[in-house]
């Protein structure tokens, strides 16, 4: 069963924080990062690229703070999300919107097929 979600994340504050040279400052290389971490099912580093003051706008309710967005991300790895980005993201200042596939399983559902989801997502990347 595949269900496609349109989903808008209106205000999602990303910030990179002090984590060396290593770390990417270009919005969409930010955006790469903490979708590589999710991919990785890596809270620590997916939440070392997340603002203090996040918020997470989603059909599901919105997700204020580090540590509601860490509940959020947490509830992805339970699911064994995998997110792949379709076509490129574009940057516009701080502003980077995107389109992308993510699979989950159904929790309900845990031996039956993954559900699919398009999303239409925008972030906010701020001093990354």
């Amino acid at each position: 069963m595949t269900r496609s979600l349109y989903i808008l994340i209106v205000a999602l504050m990303i910030l990179l924080t002090a984590c060396g040279s290593q770390s990417p400052t270009d919005p969409a290389a930010v955006m790469d990062a903490y979708t590589a971490a999710i991919n990785a099912h890596d809270v620590e580093a997916a939440l070392l690229l997340v603002a203090d003051d996040a918020v997470y706008d989603r059909p599901s309710g919105q997700f204020t703070g580090k540590e509601e967005v860490r509940t959020f991300i947490e509830g992805l790895i339970a699911q064994d999300v995998h997110v792949e980005l379709i076509g490129e993201r574009t940057v516009n200042g701080e502003k980077v919107t995107w389109q992308s596939q993510v699979t989950l399983k159904d929790l309900q559902n845990p031996d039956g097929p993954p559900i699919v989801l398009l999303n239409n997502s925008e972030s906010i990347v701020r001093d990354g």
